[in-house]
């Protein structure tokens, strides 16, 4: 390569660069100004890209849709309460637990037999240390699938296992 040639190469490789460079902002553009959306597609967009917050209002606004649902609130609420679950899971805020509780709560006034949120519901209660009820959860959970389910089986006696150690404890403190 002569002299000639090298302020070429490198003034195509600065442009290559450049315009490399103008790409990425605009995607990082693109993510910042992308609306959050409303309700449980929105929602669960957002908490697989792990958006947590940004999840949170969407399944909050989805709940405040007119016309919704019964089926469709319960998802939304069952939905948000697994957004509570991992931030208090990641230790946000404990207050999160709760919330998760009250969610699934209501998820389960508007469904009954939703297995998912009597799952979630015993999580939160666990992550309340409120192990006892969280079993009765586990196991409506399990009542509510049909053919039932090895993964809350296997839960169940996780929990029994983690009642019977505090049963220890709490002996060797009397």
């Amino acid at each position: 390569a002569t002299q000639e040639d090298v302020p070429i190469l490198s003034s195509k490789n600065a442009k290559q660069e450049q315009e490399k460079k103008e790409e990425e902002q605009k995607e990082e553009q693109k993510e910042e100004i992308e609306p959050v959306g409303v309700g449980r597609v929105a929602g669960n967009g957002l908490f697989v890209k792990g958006r947590f917050i940004e999840a949170l209002a969407a399944y909050t606004a989805g709940l405040n849709e007119p016309e919704i649902d019964a089926e469709e609130m319960s998802l939304l609420y069952c939905n948000r309460s697994a957004v509570h679950l991992k931030l208090a899971g990641e230790g946000t805020a404990s207050e999160h637990w709760t919330l998760a509780l009250k969610d699934c709560d209501m998820a389960l006034k508007l469904r009954p037999k939703y297995a998912k949120a009597h799952y979630r519901r015993a999580r939160s209660l666990e992550g309340l240390q409120r192990l006892s009820d969280a079993m009765a959860a586990a196991s409506m959970a399990v009542r509510c699938v049909t053919g039932g389910s090895t993964e809350m089986t296997a839960y169940i006696q996780e929990l029994k296992a983690r009642i019977r150690e505090q049963k220890q404890q709490a002996k060797r403190k009397v």
